[in-house]
């Protein structure tokens, strides 16, 4: 069997309110990496998932969907 891989580049062509949503939360997912990353450094946590623990909560109360402070907090560390 051949296997084909396609790659394709696009361009995401958003109107200024899906614009300011994108950097909006752009942002907050770099506050959340940054505090993550504080966090890990302070309690010299080096386990994704002991980290996970500390800082989820507070990242969804920040306002992060499920999956991004969950992809978030794994780039934290």
């Amino acid at each position: 069997m051949i296997v084909v891989k396609v790659v394709v580049q696009m361009r995401l062509l958003a109107n200024e309110a899906q614009a300011a949503a994108m950097a909006a939360t752009l942002h907050m997912c770099n506050s959340a990496a940054d505090r993550a990353s504080r966090v890990a450094f302070e309690r010299d946590v080096r386990s994704r998932n002991d980290l996970q623990k500390l800082v989820y909560g507070e990242m969804r109360e920040s306002g992060l969907g499920a999956l991004a402070a969950v992809r978030t907090g794994e780039e934290g560390r």
